[in-house]
């Protein structure tokens, strides 16, 4: 346990937190807002599409590996450098979001500015995730993927719950110009601790700008793909956490639509479900350091989402029911705790420092299709379904991830 209690966890924590706040701006609090709004359920399921960049980070990934920013990277290195200029773009658009959706917003100019919000999270998360992976040992990995999940539901309980009570006090607006603040303890703290031991192959130089290129953006494409089962991997990060984001956006719409207040919401799944998942995120860097078992840690994430999901359909027979709430915020939150870690671990496990942040931004852009590109269809199903069908349904979507995790761990001859 002492080591949680090193310098470098602070900086990670204070970072997860600052990647954490965009999340809910761009998703369940946003949602909120437009259910204020009077927007249909179906239009707000749309706005999923504006986090489409957290899916192809990647794609930009390598000039944050490669690309020195002018007079910022002499002074501060490249990692801060980039950190400090996409923080405080971050915060400009966080501030505009905030400023004209409290309007008679049109909902394309909101949705190009969620979108930008989406764009310069995604760029901070390929700066933090690299950050991270290089200040720490490959011992040091999984309680440093618990950490940087403990800062980051920190941060998306402040631009939820806080954001909630704000909205419910004051406005829409303040609680976005709240949430901004929030970005520069992170900042501060990386300036403080200082930049990571620079990887070999950023020092090299190059002869001409077709090397620089391939050496940029080919080189970690073709390094990855050298891996072993290289594409059940990627299929495993795609889908393993496709059921527990379909649900995600439609989260506070289905429990505003029952009849709970955004007080209560904030209070019951933002403030204690905070708890929650903290409890489930920590129990799973606990079991990844002593059993040292992925193929089993993996598997026990993916079966509890399958739980925590199907727990939703309890609370749609009750309806408006603050107790049993709590029950499935209990089972959901702590669940998603356990998976997330799992998966954090997993990821910067199998990545190599050479090509930390494109590695990374690869396999994490993954991760998050679920969260954008296809829960964008969620709105439509819950139209066809109804709510008990769509959470049945969001549990079923697990099976995929199953068969991929069979695959690279327990079938015999691998």
């Amino acid at each position: 346990m002492f080591l949680y209690l090193k310098p470098k966890m602070l900086v990670i924590m204070m970072l997860g937190v600052a990647s954490g706040l965009p999340l809910s701006l761009s998703a369940s609090t946003l949602s909120a807002m437009l259910m204020d709004r009077g927007i249909d359920i179906a239009k707000i399921a749309i706005f999923g599409l504006a986090s489409t960049p957290y899916a192809f980070k990647y794609l930009w990934s390598p000039l944050i590996d490669n690309l020195s920013l002018p007079i910022l990277n002499k002074v501060l290195g490249r990692r801060r450098s980039w950190l400090l200029l996409t923080q405080t773009l971050l915060f400009l658009t966080i501030i505009f979001v905030g400023f004209y959706g409290v309007q008679a917003p049109n909902l394309f100019i909101l949705g190009a500015g969620v979108f930008c919000i989406s764009f310069f999270s995604a760029t901070q998360d390929i700066i933090i995730d690299a950050y991270r992976i290089e200040i720490l040992t490959n011992k040091e990995q999984g309680a440093g993927a618990a950490v940087i999940t403990f800062g980051y539901r920190i941060g998306m309980l402040l631009s939820s719950a806080g954001s909630l009570f704000i909205a419910e006090y004051l406005n829409w607006a303040i609680a976005y110009y709240s949430v901004a603040l929030f970005l520069i303890p992170g900042a501060l703290a990386a300036l403080v601790y200082g930049e990571p031991s620079l990887p070999e192959r950023s020092q090299k130089v190059h002869s001409n700008f077709i090397a620089w290129l391939r050496h940029s953006f080919a080189d970690p494409f073709i390094e990855f793909i050298k891996q072993k089962n290289w594409f059940v991997i990627i299929c495993l990060v795609l889908l393993y956490k496709l059921s527990d984001a379909y649900i995600g956006m439609l989260t506070t719409p289905f429990l505003m639509d029952i009849g709970f207040s955004k007080v209560e919401i904030a209070s019951i799944i933002k403030l204690y479900g905070f708890l929650t998942t903290i409890a489930g995120t920590f129990i799973g860097g606990y079991l990844i350091a002593k059993y040292q078992n992925m193929g089993f840690i993996l598997m026990l994430g993916l079966v509890l989402q399958c739980v925590s999901n199907l727990v939703f359909v309890v609370q749609t027979s009750y309806g408006y029911n603050p107790s049993v709430l709590v029950g499935v915020i209990s089972v959901e939150n702590f669940c998603s705790g356990l998976s997330n870690a799992s998966l954090v671990a997993y990821i910067s496990t199998i990545v190599k420092k050479e090509f930390t942040a494109t590695h990374y931004a690869i396999l994490s852009s993954l991760a998050v299709v679920g969260r954008t590109v296809i829960s964008s269809s969620a709105g439509f199903v819950v139209f066809i379904l109804g709510w008990i069908n769509f959470f049945y349904f969001s549990a079923f979507l697990s099976l995929p991830a199953f068969i991929c995790l069979y695959y690279l761990y327990y079938r015999k001859n691998k």
